[in-house]
Parts: structure tokens; sequence; C-alpha cells
């Protein structure tokens, strides 16, 4: 009998460096459930109780909620948030989003839309970005492998100081740059990454975020763009 060789990933490495793992757990309204109709004032006090009981319970194992982002504008035709999940144990991960599944889908009328599991390529700014938008992408024979890719500052381009700048706005602003994140997904296939941009205010999330990457990473499908919200909007949002 012929055994199967060990499996070797393309470009990876072993090392005694801690992963750090991240999903982006998307939800959308279910327009078929009970609980789609508007919804009465004491069920946003009952949904919310729910709903903070399981972050925090989630903290306290060891995971990290970066930010919950209103996706509904410019994403979905209909209202949906995503929860960005972090942590050093994927398992972990997947227990928590089995506890915000049941919860989203109980209390908020959604169904979940996408979690995929990713690795942390690149490190991350300690604040999260007001404004969030992510991307599906894919590795490409060009370029070499973008599994070891440096984080990124994209800043946009500075306007022309020779032009009327009567309009006190940041669209100029030479400090301005969106912060570009890597992940790659955990699974067999070919590379698979998400791409992540954060910035303060939603004009900075301009241009193609594989750029920093070279030609080892291509984009692949329709980015997801949402602001930061807190707890307490998520009914607002949902229902």
């Amino acid at each position: 009998m012929t055994e199967a060789a060990p499996f070797e990933g393309e470009g990876l490495e072993t090392t005694d460096e801690p992963v750090t793992y991240s999903v982006f757990a998307t939800f959308g309204i279910n327009t078929d459930s009970d609980y789609a109709e508007v919804a009465a004032a004491d069920e946003a006090v009952k949904s919310l109780e729910h709903f903070e009981g399981v972050l925090a319970e989630i903290r306290v194992e060891g995971v990290e909620v970066r930010g919950i982002y209103d996706l509904t504008l410019g994403s979905f035709a209909d209202p949906a948030v995503c929860l960005w999940l972090r942590g050093p144990v994927a398992d972990d991960l997947q227990w928590a989003y089995r506890q915000l599944l049941r919860v989203f889908s109980r209390y908020f009328a959604t169904a979940p839309v996408s979690a995929d599991l990713t690795v942390e390529l690149t490190e991350l700014e300690p604040e999260a970005g007001a404004w969030i938008s992510f991307v599906d992408a894919f590795g490409t024979t060009e370029g070499g492998s973008g599994r070891h890719a440096e984080p990124n500052l994209q800043p946009i381009e500075a306007v022309d100081e020779t032009e009327d700048d009567d309009e006190d706005d940041d669209f100029g602003d030479e400090d301005a740059a969106a912060v570009v994140s890597l992940h790659s997904r955990v699974g067999v296939g070919i590379d698979a990454f998400t791409i992540v941009a954060e910035a303060d205010e939603p004009q900075w999330l301009l241009g193609d975020p594989s750029e920093p990457f070279g030609d080892s990473i291509a984009v692949a499908g329709t980015p997801l763009t949402g602001r930061w919200i807190n707890s307490s909007e998520v009914f607002e949002v949902l229902r």
C-alpha cells in the first residue's frame, strides 16, 4: 500500500510564532422569519440583553470582537451586519460563531451570509477603523507568495495646493490613509484570501486593495463596506 505524502503548503514556514485567526461573521435579514415583522419595544430590550450577554461570554473565553459593522449601505439590498472576531484558537472562534448564530437567528430575524476562518498575515492597528471594506482575493502564480506580506498603509493622493481649497474636508489630507491587512483562508486548494481595509472616513476606501501585495494577489469579488456601530445599534439596523 502506498502511503500519502505529507502535505506541504507552498510558501508556508513552520515557526513557533503565535497565530491569530479572524472570522468575518456576516448576517443578513431572513425575510421568511416570523420575526421579520416590525418589532415591539420590549423585543428590542430582550434581544439586546441576549446579544450583549453572548458578547460578554465569548470575550471571557478569549475571543476579541474587533468591530461590529453595518453593511446596509452599498453592499446589501437588505440590512446586514458583520462581526469581526479574532483569537488565537480556531475552536474558540467556531464556538463563538455558534453562539452568535443562535442569537441572531432567534432574536434578529437573520440568516448567516458568510463566516470564513482566516489566518492573519499582517499586523493590525490597535484601534479598529470607523469604516471597513473587505473583499475576496486569490493567489496568482506571479510575484511570489502573498502569505508573508508586510502590513501596508495606503495614503490617498494629496490635492493640488494651487487649487481652490476653501472647502475644509479631509479628502486631500496627506495623513489620510486606509490600513490594509491580508488574511489567508483556512483550507486546502488554491490560495484564497480576504483583504481588509480600515479607515476613519469612507472616502479613504478607494482603489485596488491588492496593490500593496504586488502581483501575488488578485481581487476576486465585490467588496463589502460598512461603518462601525456599537452593540445597541444592531437591533435598529436589523429590525
